[in-house]
């Protein structure tokens, strides 16, 4: 990996944080990551990372998705409605 950034913003309809890297990424499906209650088995190792971002973004009802592709890098998008 040789870039990573974070972006903030804090407009009208809402809060934005946008978390990318250009790392190796990987083959990212969403549905493989319902229903894990502590942690998914990827390569060996135990990660947590999506899992908890996701939860905590649901209970504060904040949109979270993912983008990645083997290769490709990622980008994680959370988006929180103001009120």
């Amino acid at each position: 990996m040789r870039f990573y950034g974070t972006d903030l913003r804090c407009e009208e309809k809402g809060l934005y944080i946008f978390i990318s890297d250009d790392g190796c990424g990987f083959d990212y499906d969403a549905e493989q990551y319902e229903g894990f209650s502590s942690y998914k088995r990827i390569g060996g190792a135990k990660h947590f990372g999506l899992i908890g971002m996701k939860k905590r973004c649901q209970l504060i009802g904040a949109e979270f998705s993912v983008s990645s592709a083997p290769g490709e890098g990622t980008q994680i998008s959370i988006f929180k409605r103001m009120n």
